[in-house]
């Protein structure tokens, strides 16, 4: 019979042999009784190689229905005739085991065997699901969970026979009602059947999980082996049909594994094209910064190895007499891939063929160099006869093969790059032609490897011989007896199994190892160069005439009229000074090579652990726990291997002549931006969304090594100010190059998404079910929105608030205060001059003032300036042109007596101008300036018609004395916003103001004003001169003195160059009111530390920073005590700008250096350790932060969870009076191992707990920073 049936799903069943009757009656009993007497039991299940068993027979739930058959009306009549064809064996098909060896009497099995693969890959997500969910309940409840089916949902139990590790017999096997997937039902409880038809035999996933590893680790185990060992522990008689279902269920279970890894892959973003080929060897191919270049970049090794050979099967019949007769090849095909990406198939492979079209078109215009040619001196010919007769014998030998061996590439760390199976020949070219063409394609165009029986020394190769690949295969040929009669498919599947383990488990663990050894190596040849340098000096050798390798050739010049023998040079000894020479030079380039190697690894360490726990935590965010677990198990074997690794280093660290560093720095990830950027997104996420990440405008256009990819990895979900990255070299990277999975993109576009999905702006459904139909159109975000984020708003302002000291005047008791300095009176806008901050609703932007009085109207609360920031128009009298005359010059020949033009005196629209001219001060002093410009609502239009134009960087600019003081800047699309100073003025202009130390008498001045949103122009200038600014003070003075409380706000936005200093004038300020009345109150407005030279003299000082739109209710309920304050400070404050880490005058290096590069050679000793580290006194340590309450802390419980990992807790009580939270912080010293570049404290975990009046809270563990 011919012909095929074709079946649902996509499953084709072809008959290839003759039919075959099935024994029936008398015949099937004789069958019976001889395996019965050879001691091969029937099973529980009654399964045979024959498949004789009638229940077996009407067993067909994996096509649809109850588990019962005859009771599924989904199965059609055909489809139960053609099964019942197929499992009555009426039809043979040629196959090989999947795996060890086969005997004469089972080269053929039936054709159910070909259907169960068909039907376990239908089911393989199903079946992935449940291996997931298994790992996850084994996780939770240990190595004896029990799966416990869904309440309320109807279930059956079915007898199936289960064989574990150290048991085997019945279990009764819960089936969910309506669920026809017998394959899923049997794995989510960790039982792994050994074909998805039947519902009668299965193993559990450990004992195939078991022998997996045991495989790995011995590659000669086979499964018959291992079945009778089980059956040895079982204390039953070995039954050989097992070994079949056994090998079925074990294809099935490696099937699940690599499905659950293209998962991970994918949710890691690790599944584009050649990914693990561009990362396989983190010591050879992670990029850190900053790293010296070396040349190659890239070594390998290629090799050949002829023990994984594969016996081909053929067709065998008999002839009359007798005699055997092997015919063709009777393989049927397999279309399964092979997992990951080890293998290079043969067509990519056969290009390089000698004899093939690319080959032969390469080679058509070639023309060997006549002057390379040597003579013959008939060793050619000798040597060709020799090689044809080898060749002749090898080819007789090899005949039975189909594949004759494993050619591969390893990195000089032994990890595996690409596999190619030679195909019926030996070592030909064309296997490492095409692994090479593969790697400079991948890796990039420069990569360095060889295998030559000779010496072989190159720039750049170091000391290394790249020889690791025999050793390599020393151990893979244990694979040959389980390979060599097994399918194509499975030889390839157990050895990518094999060198996919070799590399996680050996290589990656040996790195640091034989990086050592190489190091010790190199110093070892580096300690005889002083020997070398003796000997030269001696002989009158210079380093030249051995660069240049006369002496390797001096046996030319034999024959020259001069006789050379007797030269020093010449003598044998200079021979081995050469050879000795040129091995120091090769050593000084391996210590650079492990130099860099090291660097690269200790990075990734560092950087692979934390994108793997941000990973696992997002999966978690995300409620997909079961996926979390597979990378935490991932990640925590690796932490085995890391714990090792760190030792080794430390190690290395201290091996004398070590010149390297083993402290990580940044890689290709960016560890820091991609914790940061990780950071927000699961703080977001915790708020109840999604997190999206978003670049500065153009931040990272300038850098050459930036890419799309790199960014879109980080967590950048946006670019922001130009289009350079996420757009054409993003969609090549993905779809064109394949070099960035696509998943990256679905996930930046997912959040943004759901980002204006939160606010409103979509349809409502979520993030998972919206649409953009109303993104274009929603301009208003619903009260509801509002209302919920101005909460939060307001949570973290009031919690974010840092009471750094308070000598009992707070909360405030007296029944009168004054609010004093413009912060106090208007709500600070935050940074000047730039858009990096939310402008917030204005209804909300109430002024402390305000709040203060809204929130205590008892309390008597009055105000004053304290320093006037806007001041008032600049007179004509104090204004002259170039030329003398009175006023401005204007560009367009106009002179202007004032700077004054708002609402019917606006200047035309569409224009920009300038003015040119001289400013008289009266007094010498600090007076300021300012240019205020009237704003549209801030969005309105924002489009700017001169944005281009490079002089016209931004809204406003005032230039005096030749320094430049600009506004708020505008973007490159012509975007601009108003709110260049803090503080705007009293009827909403923007103001771009500057503090000038000027000298009495005139001043060179010009402004600049570009025509923006086409609407007329309104500006003026004011100032504030050194007199107004004294009236200003004494009036707050006079008003402090007056009052139960005054409360001085200052802030702090100087340039750069005038570090740690309030705005000018605030010292002052605070300064007189202290000593007008010691109850002074101070709440601070900055950004970076600040010195206080007033600090001893105020009661109270109250850090508040930039706080937002609701910073005015949370300023005005610290101070009253509706909050406790909790904030910590998140900086340290120096005690002086020349004890701080970057204006210490010890170290001009680290600022304002000719060449524009600071230097900090720290180390470690960064931030707060670089204060510890050199015992520097500071005026308030970072995490600082006092409390209007008190507490107590006790039952202190360190234990150690993992390897340099800890679980800390203890109990935290409320001794005080009042309602409060705390920010207990937790720091670790240096081990006891370390040495003195270790810093001596480090900030390791802190929580907010929140507590009512004298409450506890017991043990609780920390957060990580």
């Amino acid at each position: 019979m011919k012909g095929s049936k074709e079946l649902g799903g996509g499953i084709r069943i072809t008959s290839r042999r003759r039919p075959y009757e099935r024994p029936v009656g008398a015949q099937r009993a004789t069958i019976r009784r001889e395996r019965e007497a050879a001691g091969m039991e029937q099973g529980p299940d009654n399964m045979e190689l024959d498949g004789e068993s009638d229940t077996e027979m009407q067993d067909f739930s994996f096509l649809g229905g109850d588990i019962d058959m005859p009771h599924a009306p989904v199965v059609q009549p055909a489809q139960v005739e053609l099964f019942h064809f197929i499992m009555a064996q009426h039809s043979h098909y040629p196959v090989t085991y999947p795996g060890d060896r086969v005997s004469e009497g089972t080269a053929e099995i039936s054709a159910p065997d070909n259907a169960i693969p068909c039907a376990a890959g239908a089911q393989m997500d199903p079946i992935a699901d449940g291996m997931e969910d298994w790992d996850y309940l084994v996780e939770q409840e240990g190595p004896d969970a029990v799966y416990n089916p869904p309440e309320g949902v109807p279930v059956r139990y079915k007898k199936v026979y289960v064989v574990d590790i150290f048991q085997e017999g019945f279990r009764e096997v819960p089936f969910l009602v309506g669920d026809d997937r017998v394959a899923p039902t049997l794995v989510k409880q960790g039982l792994i059947p050994c074909t998805p038809i039947y519902a009668t035999v299965a193993f559990t996933t450990r004992t195939l999980a078991a022998f997996h590893a045991m495989k790995m680790r011995c590659p000669r185990l086979g499964k018959q082996a291992f079945l009778r060992s089980l059956n040895d522990i079982h204390g039953i008689a070995p039954r050989p049909y097992m070994q079949v279902q056994f090998s079925v269920a074990y294809d099935v279970y490696l099937r699940g594994r690599e499905e659950i890894r293209i998962r991970v892959a994918r949710d890691l973003g690790r599944d584009s094209l050649h990914w693990r080929l561009k990362n396989a060897c983190p010591a050879c191919l992670y990029k850190v910064q900053g790293q010296p270049e070396l040349n190659p970049p890239f070594l390998c090794t290629h090799d050949g190895n002829s023990a994984l050979k594969r016996v081909e099967s053929r067709h065998v019949q008999y002839s009359e007499n007798g005699e055997k007769v092997v015919g063709g090849c009777n393989e049927v095909p397999d279309d399964r891939k092979t997992p990951q990406d080890y293998y290079l198939e043969p067509e990519v492979v056969n290009r390089f063929a000698k004899n093939s079209p690319e080959v032969a078109e390469a080679m058509k215009d070639f023309q060997p160099n006549p002057n390379r040619v040597k003579p013959d001196d008939g060793c050619g010919e000798g040597w060709h006869n020799m090689k044809a007769h080898c060749e002749n014998l090898t080819d007789k030998a090899r005949g039975i093969f189909k594949e004759t061996g494993l050619f591969a590439s390893f990195c000089r760390h032994s990890v595996t790059l690409v596999l190619v199976d030679m195909i019926e020949s030996g070592e030909s070219a064309k296997y490492g032609l095409s692994i090479t063409c593969h790697l400079l394609a991948v890796l990039g165009k420069h990569v360095l490897g060889y295998d030559i029986g000779c010496k072989f020394e190159q720039d750049g190769m170091g000391l290394d011989a790249v020889e690791n690949a025999e050793n390599i295969f020393s151990k893979s040929n244990a694979l040959a007896g389980t390979t060599r009669h097994a399918s194509a498919f499975h030889r390839r599947q157990d050895i990518v199994n094999y060198f996919s383990h070799s590399d996680n488990f050996d290589a990656l663990a040996n790195i640091v190892s034989l990086i050592h050894n190489k190091y010790r190596r190199a110093l070892e040849v580096l300690s005889k160069e002083e020997d070398l340098l003796d000997y030269m000096n001696t002989n009158n050798i210079t380093e030249r005439s051995l660069e240049m390798g006369v002496l390797e050739d001096f046996d030319l010049l034999r024959l020259g009229r001069e006789d050379i023998r007797d030269a020093a040079w010449a003598q044998p000894g200079a021979r081995v000074a050469m050879d000795l020479h040129f091995r120091l030079l090769r050593a000084h380039e391996e210590i650079l090579r492990c130099n860099v190697e090291i660097k690269q690894f200790s990075t990734w360490m560092k950087e692979e652990r934390e994108f793997l726990v941000y990973q696992e935590l997002r999966l978690v965010s995300e409620g997909r726990d079961a996926r979390a677990l597979q990378i935490r198990k991932h990640r925590m074997l690796q932490g085995r291997f890391f714990a090792i690794h760190r030792e080794r280093l430390e190690k290395l660290r201290n091996m004398e002549g070590f010149t390297g560093d083993i402290e990580p720095r940044v890689g290709d990830q960016e560890a820091e931006i991609v914790q940061a950027l990780q950071q927000v997104a699961q703080e977001e996420e915790q708020d109840g969304g999604d997190g999206t990440g978003a670049q500065d405008d153009e931040d990272h256009e300038d850098e050459e090594e930036c890419t799309s990819g790199a960014s879109i990895i980080a967590g950048l979900d946006l670019e922001m100010g130009s289009d350079v990255y996420y757009t054409t070299p993003l969609y090549d990277d993905i779809y064109v190059n394949k070099n960035l999975s696509e998943s990256y993109l679905d996930r930046a576009v997912h959040r943004i998404l759901s980002m204006y999905d939160r606010f409103g702006f979509l349809d409502g459904r979520g993030p998972q079910g919206n649409s953009t139909s109303s993104l274009l159109t929603s301009t208003l975000i619903p009260d509801s929105v509002f209302a919920a984020h101005e909460q939060i708003a307001y949570n973290i302002a009031v919690a974010s608030g840092v009471l750094l000291k308070n000598n009992g005047v707070l909360p405030l008791t007296g029944k009168s205060v004054a609010i004093i300095g413009p912060t106090g009176l208007q709500l600070t806008n935050g940074v000047e001059k730039f858009d990096e901050r939310s402008y917030g609703r204005d209804s909300r932007k109430v002024s402390p003032f305000d709040a203060l009085k809204q929130r205590a109207p008892r309390l008597n609360v009055s105000s004053s300036t304290g320093l006037d920031l806007h001041g008032s128009l600049v007179p004509s009298s104090s204004l002259q042109t170039p030329d003398g005359r009175t006023g401005l010059l204007r560009n367009d020949g106009t002179v202007d007596q004032t700077i004054f033009f708002a609402n019917d005196s606006a200047l035309p629209a569409n224009v920009s101008y300038t003015w040119t001219g001289q400013i008289l001060a009266n007094e010498t002093g600090y007076h300021r300036i300012a240019l205020q410009r009237s704003y549209p609502p801030w969005n309105g239009v924002v489009n700017a018609s001169d944005f281009m134009n490079p002089s016209l960087f931004s809204v406003t600019t005032l230039e005096i004395n030749g320094t430049a003081f600009t506004g708020y800047r505008i973007d490159l699309d012509g975007g601009a916003r108003p709110l260049s100073a803090a503080v705007p003025t009293l009827d909403g202009w923007d103001e771009n103001g500057a503090n000038v130390y000027l000298e009495q008498g005139w001043h060179n001045i010009s402004l600049t004003v570009p025509a923006l949103f086409g609407l007329p122009v309104q500006v003026r200038l004011h100032w504030t001169t050194p007199a107004d600014r004294e009236a200003t003070i004494q009036a707050a003075v006079s008003l402090a003195s007056q009052i139960h409380t005054p409360i001085v706000f200052a802030y702090s936005m100087t340039p750069a160059e005038v570090v740690m200093q309030l705005m000018p004038g605030f010292d002052e300020l605070i300064s007189r009111v202290a000593a007008a009345n010691p109850n002074t109150v101070v709440v601070l407005n900055n950004g970076d530390p600040v010195v206080m030279p007033w600090l001893n003299s105020t009661a109270a000082v109250l850090w508040m920073g930039h706080p937002g739109q609701e910073g005015g209710w949370a300023t005005a309920d610290l101070l009253l005590g509706n909050h406790n304050p909790q904030g910590r400070l998140p900086v340290t404050y120096p005690a002086s700008a020349n004890t701080s880490l970057t204006r210490n005058p010890a170290f001009p290096e680290r600022v304002d250096t000719a060449s524009g590069t600071a230097i900090f050679d720290e180390g470690l000793n960064v931030g707060y350790r670089y204060y510890i580290d050199t015992n520097t006194p500071v005026l308030f340590p970072f995490g600082y932060g006092l409390s209007y309450t008190t507490f107590a802390y006790s039952g202190l419980h360190i234990s150690k969870t993992a390897d340099a990992e800890f679980a800390v807790s203890f109990a935290i009580h409320n001794t005080g009076s009042r309602t409060g939270g705390n920010v207990p912080q937790l720091y670790i010293g240096p081990p006891s191992t370390a040495n003195t570049t270790y810093a001596d404290f480090q900030f390791a975990a802190s929580a907010l707990v929140a507590f009512d009046a004298t409450a506890s809270l017991g043990a609780q563990p920390l957060m990580p920073p």
